[in-house]
């Protein structure tokens, strides 16, 4: 029995070696295939890491020792070696393993990044001689903490670079600049330099697609020449602005909040710097302006190719603005937030589809038979005042609704509601005027009576409409009232809400105004199946009453079988 067992055993272990023995040569195998790839699958492989990872991968095998010094692209972010060690160490790696690269990298180099959260200023001159040499096509350096780096003069003898991207920084030309001839995309942001140089270095790239310029200093006057130029986007501090660029496609250019103030002084005394530029923007599609003065020159022509206006933070007058947007004869998406100087806005666009309007006005026309998206606000500031007014003046509301006959969202503040449309702007009488219209969205809605009727203006006269979200936003005033409305109710002619299926009530408080008005749809409402209930997020302990308003919900009746009340 015993030597059985020896033989068993001894058989045994002849069996596990010689399985291991066939183990071992595949394995092998297949190491020796990975390792024998063709380098341009190697490199293929590596690129899809970042500079670090595809540093790392050199330990697998001495095959694959050298491969990352090849890579066409070289990322660096001194994230990745955040863990572990002390700042100091941290930063003096990082240090070194951009050295490395630098020193040791043997081929072509068509692309260089790096993405820095530390200080390396006693470094980056000694970097940027080193990428000087390796003459990358592309560039991108983006540096987060310390003040500015000056670019030094040998960056601007890559004569062959196509694309540069740099953050904190200080622009000097040197004197034997001669530009940078294949230059496509240069995007500058938080920097410093002069008028000359800035305006130098744009008109030395006859290339020049896409140039941004944001958050910069010591620049007054900013003069673009650039014909190939096709986007700009302009950011900062400035009094003067020169544009030619008679290629240009998309335009977005603003003021900092601190030059926008003070523009406001001055405004009558110095030039409007975009009226020499409106000139010049013949092929313009896009054009977004914020914190600026629109007045028109007299040999404006109009836009005969914008797609997208965009005014935010503007003034104007009556005529500027309505000749504006009426010499846009292919404008589909107009918005106008925050202006002053307007006080009567003609729209008018045959094709225009999406529009939003937000500022002090007093009178409003709006001809555009294609529109499927509305958004009109008062200031709050022009809503208090036009209570005096309003049975006095035109009612342009109605015009102007009548008008929207494709309309299919239509987006509406609670001050609009109270001042126009409850005071009979829009007649009850209009059947079918939102014969197309899917949706309605009421914004700061302060729970006043008055907002009922505005919203039921509406909802007479959008017999298919099938989603309303709503969006509370109560007074002060509201918490205290002993009432469930702000007044007595004036009795309204109850609409029925046939095709409406969802609701959604945002920022709910549980006030007893917010509970009656979902009494109201969910007995308006035979077709109803969801009603979305947001409470409020961040609303002080003594005016929350959400578990009262709660409790008070599901004893609501409804007209709808399959309504479904869902409180999140």
């Amino acid at each position: 029995m015993f030597d059985n067992c020896e033989v068993t055993i001894i058989v045994s272990g002849a069996m596990h070696r010689a399985k291991k023995a066939k183990v071992e040569p595949s394995s092998a195998l297949r190491s020796d295939k990975f390792s024998s790839l063709p380098q341009e699958i190697k490199v293929t492989i590596l690129s899809k890491l970042n500079s670090l990872d595809a540093i790392r991968a050199s330990i697998l095998s001495s095959a694959w020792r050298n491969v990352w010094t090849t890579l066409p692209e070289i990322y660096f972010c001194d994230l990745y070696l955040s863990w572990g060690s002390s700042e100091t160490t941290q930063r003096s790696n990082f240090i070194t393993l951009v050295d490395l690269a630098l020193l040791l990298h043997n081929g072509p180099l068509a692309s260089f990044s790096i993405l820095g959260f530390k200080r390396y200023h006693d470094v980056f001159d000694r970097w940027m001689y080193m990428l000087s040499r390796k003459k990358p096509r592309s560039i991108t350096i983006k540096f987060y903490s310390g003040h500015n780096y000056k670019i030094p003069s040998n960056l601007f003898s890559l004569s062959d670079l196509e694309y540069l991207q740099i953050k904190r920084c200080i622009i000097g030309l040197p004197q034997e600049f001669e530009g940078f001839k294949r230059l496509t995309v240069l995007n500058l942001k938080y920097f410093s330099s002069t008028d000359s140089d800035i305006n130098n270095l744009i008109s030395s790239c006859p290339l020049l697609s896409t140039l941004c310029l944001k958050y910069f200093e010591g620049i007054t006057c900013l003069s673009i020449q650039a014909p190939a130029l096709q986007d700009l986007e302009v950011k900062g501090n400035f009094q003067d602005f020169h544009l030619h660029a008679p290629n240009l496609s998309n335009l977005d250019v603003s003021l900092d909040k601190t030059e926008a103030q003070q523009s406001v002084v001055v405004e009558g005394n110095r030039k409007n710097y975009l009226k020499q530029a409106m000139v010049s923007l013949t092929s313009i599609v896009r054009l977004v302006m914020k914190r600026c003065i629109i007045a028109l020159p007299q040999e404006f022509e109009g836009f005969k190719q914008l797609f997208v206006l965009n005014l935010k933070y503007f003034s104007s007058t009556d005529h500027d603005i309505n000749t504006l947007v009426s010499s846009c004869p292919w404008l589909n998406t107009l918005r106008l937030k925050h202006f002053d100087g307007i006080s009567c806005l003609r729209i008018e666009g045959q094709v225009l589809q999406i529009v939003e309007v937000e500022g002090k006005f007093e009178d409003f026309h709006l001809n555009a038979p294609n529109l499927s998206h509305v958004y009109i606000t008062l200031d709050k500031t022009e809503a208090q005042q036009s209570v005096a007014v309003v049975g006095d003046m035109k009612n342009y509301m109605k015009q102007a609704f009548v008008s929207l006959t494709s309309i299919e969202e239509l987006t509406i503040s609670g001050s609009f509601l109270t001042q126009y449309l409850s005071k009979g702007c829009l007649s009850m009488q209009l059947p079918g005027v939102f014969d197309h219209l899917k949706k309605i969205c009421i914004e700061k809605c302060f729970w006043n009576w008055t907002e009922v009727l505005g919203a039921c203006s509406i909802f007479q006269n959008a017999p298919t409409f099938r989603e309303l979200e709503i969006w509370s936003f109560p007074r002060p005033e509201a918490y205290r009232r002993k009432t469930i409305w702000d007044q007595d109710q004036t009795e309204i002619e109850e609409p029925t809400l046939h095709h409406l299926v969802t609701v959604a009530i945002n920022d709910f408080v549980g006030l007893n105004c917010e509970v009656a008005l979902v009494g109201l749809l969910l007995s308006w409402s035979p077709a109803l199946e969801d009603l979305k209930i947001f409470r409020a997020k961040n609303v002080n302990d003594e005016y929350m009453c959400i578990c009262k308003g709660l409790t008070k919900l599901l004893a609501l009746p409804r007209a709808s079988s399959k309504a479904k009340i869902t409180v999140i």
